[in-house]
């Protein structure tokens, strides 16, 4: 996967940099968000853990797409202002399977 970075910007207030990307990638399927959010942090080389992937836009019949994400400075920024649904789909809890 090739990702591009179009834009960053930072916002202090917030605590973070809004990142706004491209991406290509090979095959058929689409990557997941964990496959986008780590390939993302290994080109900005920051914390996987303090990177939100906010969107990710795919372009009808290419292996490609644009993306929007938030790299936070800190875990406590991050909780304070990011959205509980976007939490869950960046970092979904591991279930224990019953047996």
């Amino acid at each position: 996967m090739e990702i591009k970075i179009n834009s960053k910007k930072e916002n202090k207030l917030l605590e973070r940099t809004d990142i706004y990307f491209s991406a290509e990638y090979e095959g058929t399927k689409s990557p997941g968000r964990a496959e986008l959010r780590k390939n993302l942090a290994e080109k900005l080389s920051a914390d996987e853990k303090l990177l939100i992937l906010d969107n990710f836009e795919q372009k009808a019949g290419k292996s490609s797409g644009n993306g929007y994400a938030k790299l936070y400075t800190n875990k406590e920024a991050m909780e304070k202002i990011e959205r509980n649904h976007i939490n869950n789909r960046n970092f979904p809890k591991k279930t224990e399977k019953k047996e």
